[in-house]
């Protein structure tokens, strides 16, 4: 059976701007998609800046990763019409904005949120630091000049997750098997998942268009090439 490579990335800003285009085109990738990719019976994906995949089990569905705030609505329109059934757990690749975007509107009573433990830190850095990457992204992806915010402490991030994990993390539903593995490399709270039976594995924003994507031009914690090297052959 063919492996599926399935990533939370399509392109960046970089790779527009080297061919002359509108540096905001990425950020509105997909929006003008009328309904949503069918990558087998059970996995469809959403396109956008920041994809987002639902599988369907025969006991509910789980979400992987959310967009951004831009998409995310029309994801949720999109993907619900392909398969409405009741969303168990969504699963958070990791911190960024254009994989959270949408939890509250994918959320409902009893979904569990799932993400490496690291996280927690990791969103707490980019809130502690909220001002700087502020200025430093309407730089790279041309917005508005943002007004002044509020200092939310050290540890002020609004937190997702209700299940987190260290090295490994497995459930199964409907009886499909989900092993989820902590795979560091863009982030450090980075997660990949694997379905071994339907040999699917979603690699998040570890390995896309860009990679490596060692370093931003926005700043931002190192990333360590050996992580990369480490997640990719685990």
């Amino acid at each position: 059976m063919t492996k599926l490579l399935l990533s939370g990335a399509l392109t960046t800003v970089a790779a527009f701007a080297q061919l002359g285009a509108d540096p905001l085109t990425p950020m509105r990738e997909g929006l003008d998609r009328k309904e949503a990719v069918k990558i087998t019976d059970n996995i469809y994906q959403a396109v956008g800046f920041g994809n987002t995949f639902l599988v369907v089990t025969p006991a509910g569905n789980v979400i992987i990763d959310t967009s951004n705030a831009l998409s995310a609505n029309l994801h949720v329109k999109l993907l619900k019409a392909r398969n409405a059934g009741p969303v168990k757990y969504i699963i958070l690749t990791h911190g960024h904005g254009d994989h959270t975007g949408g939890v509250a509107l994918w959320k409902e009573p009893g979904t569990g949120v799932i993400a490496q433990k690291n996280q927690v830190e990791f969103l707490n850095y980019q809130e502690r630091l909220n001002r700087f990457f502020a200025l430093r992204n309407s730089a790279q992806f041309v917005f508005p000049r943002p007004a002044e915010m509020a200092w939310p402490g050290d540890e002020g991030a609004k937190q997702l997750a209700t299940i987190l994990f260290d090295d490994k993390y497995e459930f199964t539903l409907g009886g499909v098997k989900f092993e989820v593995f902590s795979t560091p490399g863009e982030t450090p709270d980075h997660l990949s998942v694997w379905i071994p039976q339907w040999r699917a594995a979603f690699t998040g924003d570890n390995f896309y268009a860009s990679f490596p994507n060692i370093y931003t031009l926005r700043g931002t914690e190192p990333r360590m090439a050996l992580d990369y090297v480490h997640s990719l052959r685990s």
